[in-house]
């Protein structure tokens, strides 16, 4: 009587280090795997699908500026507000929960290139390409109501100029 054994030598199936890669043996050859292609396609259109998913690079968005965006700052006072500014000098406090404008701050002529807060959230310092530095006092009601009837326009408590001033070198 015979016995056919499948034998393997141990060699063959070990590695040399814990980092390689485990050997897989595989028949390439294309007339015993037909659906080959078919099924090479389903796993990266899966892997696309996958990639998308756990991606999640838009969020929302932020309608209310013309031109775009040159910097932000956050209300140290509020979680959920953020000022934002932009090259056409229009400097708004967004409300991120709601996704809406609360309050505008118009007054520079030309880029806004800085924008910070006090601790309390109670001042708002901007500096532009117009030569200003602006002293803003920001509504403290602004963020605790929620009606869209709360969309106000502040204008700047002090301006100080100067002429050489946010040029840069």
């Amino acid at each position: 009587m015979k016995v056919k054994v499948i034998s393997r030598s141990v060699d063959e199936f070990t590695r040399e280090r814990s980092q390689d890669l485990q050997r897989v043996f595989r028949n390439y050859d294309p007339s015993l795997r037909p659906q080959e292609k078919a099924v090479e396609y389903v796993r990266a259109v899966n892997a696309v699908k996958l990639d998308k998913i756990f991606a999640r690079p838009f969020i929302g968005a932020l309608d209310g500026h013309v031109d775009a965006v040159s910097c932000m700052t956050r209300n140290p006072s509020q979680l959920k507000g953020i000022f934002f500014s932009s090259m056409d000098g229009d400097i708004r406090l967004w409300d991120l929960a709601a996704r809406r404008t609360v309050c505008r701050f118009p007054g520079h002529r030309g880029a806004v290139r800085g924008l910070t807060a006090s601790t309390d959230g109670r001042i708002l310092v901007s500096c532009g390409t117009d030569c200003t530095i602006r002293l803003w006092s920001v509504p403290i009601t602004t963020l605790m109501e929620s009606d869209d009837s709360t969309k106000s326009t502040v204008e700047p408590a002090s301006v100080y100029v100067w002429k050489n001033a946010f040029l840069g070198c």
